[in-house]
């Protein structure tokens, strides 16, 4: 299949909501596939954590029923012995949240890509509700570098636990929210933008080269 003619009108923006719940379920299933990974493969590799995490809150229990007894002149400096005890976290508890954390940003990060890679700018959340991601410069399917830069984006914010991405995350949605064809922040650095295609055909892959005509 070709590409839209020149002079065609662009295919209609995804209605926000829409693109909402497909990117919400989504997500879901990701979270389905990264928490099936951690449970099968991730906590039976670290079987002191669960041990440990254990001690850790009973320790913090502990040590919070303690100052509560002390005077109250000293809310201040107990309030910084109560930080450190819980900033004192246990070796085997980061090695295991950090393996999760690794194992979730590689599952999010393999699903967006493998599904708009392989479904044209689709993916299951956005071919239920008949969208799909399209290039804004001929309203074809995104490059595979497009659908990475993507996927990346999306992953960071939705995984990350840095509190300045979550905020970047926030700003995208905003956006998604008030441009006129619901262009997030993600969909300008990739030049791309998600279409409804209920009255639309299914984009070309899209085409590293042209041909001319002789």
């Amino acid at each position: 299949m070709s590409a839209p003619a020149p002079n065609s009108p662009p295919p209609p923006p995804a209605p926000f909501l829409w693109r909402s719940l497909a990117h919400s379920l989504d997500w879901l299933l990701a979270l389905f596939g990264s928490v099936l990974l951690v449970k099968w493969f991730v906590i039976p590799r670290h079987p002191d954590a669960l041990a440990a995490f254990g001690t850790w809150m009973e320790g913090i229990a502990t040590h919070y029923e303690r100052l509560r007894q002390t005077s109250a002149l000293n809310a201040s400096q107990n309030a910084h012995s109560l930080s450190e005890k819980i900033n004192h976290i246990p070796e085997p508890l980061l090695n295991l949240v950090s393996e999760i954390t690794l194992v979730q940003l590689s599952v999010f990060l393999a699903y967006f890509t493998a599904t708009e890679h392989f479904m044209k700018g689709a993916s299951p959340g956005k071919r239920i509700f008949h969208l799909r991601t399209l290039r804004t410069a001929d309203a074809t399917a995104p490059r595979f570098h497009e659908t990475l830069a993507r996927s990346a984006w999306k992953t960071l914010f939705l995984c990350s636990p840095n509190i300045l991405l979550l905020l970047v995350g926030l700003l995208d949605l905003l956006m998604a929210c008030f441009h006129s064809r619901h262009r997030s922040l993600h969909d300008r650095l990739s030049r791309t933008e998600v279409v409804d295609i209920r009255n639309t055909p299914a984009p070309a892959p899209s085409q590293d080269t042209t041909t001319t005509q002789p």
